[in-house]
């Protein structure tokens, strides 16, 4: 099932389609961006007195990202409300745009959203069933330049390529910042075996099949999976950026996944430019009933469907200092 593009990025495609433009100025923050980095500011500020790791990870910006709670618990596991019973993880998070208005929603899900652009994660909802990883997945770990692009969307371990016609002045990169940058698995094994974990998606420009091998053995506990493709060469990855669709299907499959649909295509001078795959577990090693994978799929489209209302309502939650427990549940 295909669903168009969202409007602003077709636009913004729209604009730059055709003959190299001159140019021009940047454009001012806008309101929500002005008020991600003052958010971003306020957390990075919290104080913080703890150990210097947890989990492997630094554990003093994993802190701050959570707003000063701590979310690994003494048995190296990510700490969740006992009413949750499921995890989706979604990986180059942005602004939460496939999981924000299920975790507003169900008070059974949980979220752990990985995204190293502070002004980003300082914007989302200072909620319980909430678990923010600030930094990058990648195969490897250790610290890497991440690539602040114009368009942040766009920004990427992988340097752009400027040349790209009609991508260039999205992908100009603004800033380079270096970045902590770990393997899914260390995320993935942290999840408490008793809870499913119902959905991943990732959206790393460039490095998407890098991430889910780098989830190795405990990706098989994932039930769905959707996975940005980038076919055209609008990164300097040399080679990394360019894992077609077959590639994708290959290993997935080979590990138990079948792919079952493609979506949110985008068609640059005859020729895809990226797709997104989305990829079903049948044999599912959940402890408690598998969720039937259709029902699960509408769920997550209803999710994504409904990002711009989630995100709306969720303003006041920003800046909130203390983590608000969300009390809504899903009707069975």
């Amino acid at each position: 099932m295909d669903r168009k593009i969202s409007v602003s990025i077709r636009l913004t495609l729209l604009f730059l389609a055709g003959c190299p433009k001159p140019e021009v100025a940047d454009k001012p923050p806008t309101p929500d961006e002005i008020l991600g980095m003052e958010l971003s500011k306020r957390a990075l500020a919290l104080p913080y007195d703890g150990p210097e790791t947890v989990g492997g990870m630094p554990a003093a910006l994993l802190y701050r990202a959570n707003r000063g709670r701590s979310v690994i618990d003494a048995s190296d596991r990510f700490i969740f409300p006992p009413q949750v019973r499921r995890v989706w993880v979604d990986i180059g998070a942005h602004e939460l745009e496939h999981t924000l208005h299920a975790m507003m929603a169900y008070s059974d899900l949980g979220v752990i959203a990985v995204e190293p652009l502070s002004e980003k994660w300082a914007s989302w909802p200072n909620v319980v069933n909430l678990v923010t990883i600030p930094f990058a997945l990648f195969d490897e770990e250790g610290v890497m330049t991440f690539h602040v692009n114009a368009f942040k969307q766009t920004s990427s371990l992988l340097a752009s390529d400027g040349d790209d016609r009609e991508f260039g002045r999205l992908l100009r990169t603004k800033e380079d910042r270096q970045v902590s940058v770990f393997r899914l698995d260390r995320i993935l094994k942290r999840i408490p075996k008793n809870l499913c974990i119902e959905f991943l998606k990732t959206d790393v420009q460039g490095v998407d099949l890098q991430v889910l091998k780098s989830g190795a053995d405990e990706l098989k506990r994932v039930k769905i999976i959707r996975a940005e493709v980038i076919n055209r060469p609008i990164y300097d990855g040399k080679g990394q950026s360019m894992s077609g669709p077959d590639e994708f299907k290959s290993y997935l499959g080979g590990i138990g996944f079948k792919h079952v649909t493609e979506f949110d295509t985008m068609v640059a001078e005859g020729e895809v430019a990226w797709t997104n795959l989305e990829f079903l577990r049948e044999e599912w090693p959940c402890e408690t009933p598998p969720k039937d994978g259709k029902v699960l799929h509408e769920e997550i489209d209803e999710s994504y469907k409904m990002h711009k209302q989630a995100w709306t309502f969720s303003r006041p939650l920003a800046t909130s200092t203390t983590a608000v427990t969300i009390t809504s549940s899903r009707t069975e």
